[in-house]
């Protein structure tokens, strides 16, 4: 019995060390697994304009803002987000990427920023087909310095029709908050409207897509407004809220 006992303690030892050699293998390889299914999963689904522009930030130490036309018909405002770029957009120039990029947007150009070219312009040229197309509106003398909203605050007081979009959908219906706490701090004269909204924001930890502008796209210009959401940077703080109890007593306006 002593020796039946011990023969079956050997067995279960060697069952263990046999299964502990398993997990450690799997272990150390899940990552090498997680790699080869993400080499597939990138080979066989299409990418999109966003994650596309991310990349070429990083590898080429850029910015972009994107200005978008939209319809209720077949141009949804966040159009955008889902448009599948099949092909490899990544170059060895940043000039040959963004070409790349126009093959599958033939309705985009891109522009760089005067001032700084970090910072580039994706224009959907039907914006451009309008009359007075309000992100090139110059403004006179504009100084100012506060919030990323307070400044939009202020270009709409100058009688430009845009307002701060405070969320915005992204893909899987999820919400994303926009950058509300951001200084800006710009000054000058005869300055365009996508001048001040792109220069005066410190790009550090930026994000690489600084803001989306939404323009319907209508003829008549009494209708059209400028709604802009911008990403923030990485480290953005949650904006304070104001905490409601089962008693407090809300207000009704008269």
């Amino acid at each position: 019995m002593v020796y039946k006992s011990e023969f079956f303690t050997m067995k279960r030892i060697r069952q263990l060390k046999i299964a502990i050699l398993i997990l450690f293998l799997l272990f150390y390889s899940a990552p090498y697994l997680r790699a080869q299914q993400f080499v597939v999963d990138d080979a066989r689904f299409p990418r999109y304009l966003p994650g596309i522009l991310k990349e070429l930030g990083e590898r080429f130490h850029c910015y972009f803002t994107i200005e978008i036309g939209w319809n209720e018909v077949d141009c949804p405002e966040n159009w955008y987000e889902f448009k599948e770029l099949k092909g490899n957009c990544i170059k060895e120039t940043l000039i040959d990427s963004l070409n790349e990029i126009k093959k599958y947007l033939p309705d985009f150009t891109y522009e760089f920023n005067s001032t700084n070219p970090q910072i580039i312009h994706l224009i959907d040229i039907r914006l451009h087909n309008k009359e007075k197309y309000i992100l090139e509106n110059r403004i006179g003398d504009f100084k100012f310095e506060g919030t990323i909203p307070q400044m939009v605050e202020e270009i709409r007081k100058r009688n430009v029709p845009i307002e701060y979009q405070m969320t915005t959908f992204i893909r899987h219906n999820n919400i994303e908050l926009g950058d509300w706490s951001s200084s800006v701090k710009i000054k000058g004269k005869n300055l365009s409207v996508r001048h001040i909204l792109s220069n005066g924001i410190d790009l550090t930890n930026y994000s690489r897509i600084m803001w989306i502008a939404s323009i319907r796209l209508t003829a008549n210009s009494k209708t059209r407004l400028v709604r802009i959401f911008f990403n923030g940077t990485l480290k953005q703080t949650l904006p304070k809220v104001i905490k409601v109890s089962p008693t407090t007593k809300i207000k009704k306006e008269k």
